[in-house]
This record gives C-alpha cells, sequence and structure tokens, in this order.
C-alpha cells in the first residue's frame, strides 16, 4: 500500500523548521570561527542570529509533527 501524502503545508512547514535549525547552527558556527579570529562584532552578530532563529524556531516548530 502507498502512504498518505503530506498537504503542501505540512511540507512547507517541515522545510520552514528545518531552515531555522540551520540558520541557528550557522550563527553559532558564525560566532565560534569569529572568536578564534577575535572579532567581537561577528560574535556577537552570531549569537544574537542564532537566538533569534532558536527563538522563532520554539514559537513554531516545538509542537508535535501532525499539529496544525
Amino acid at each position: 500500500m502507498t502512504e498518505p501524502q503530506p498537504s503542501p503545508a505540512q511540507v512547507a512547514r517541515r522545510q520552514r523548521c528545518r531552515s531555522l535549525e540551520l540558520a541557528a547552527v550557522l550563527g553559532i558556527v558564525l560566532a565560534v570561527f569569529s572568536v578564534v579570529d577575535r572579532t567581537w562584532p561577528g560574535v556577537a552578530v552570531g549569537v544574537a542570529g542564532a537566538a533569534l532563529a532558536w527563538a522563532v524556531w520554539w514559537r513554531r516548530c516545538r509542537e508535535a509533527p501532525g499539529a496544525p
């Protein structure tokens, strides 16, 4: 039997959530590399960007995948 296909809205939501996770990880990577190079504005931007991405993820993506 074939499995039911997820709705386009669910696929888009999952993609947005994965993008937010990637943005947070890249923000942390930016902060780490900036610490190594001692460029403190880069550290601030990386940490702030990661925090913002995680905050949006927490608000929109933390509930169960099947929830609206």
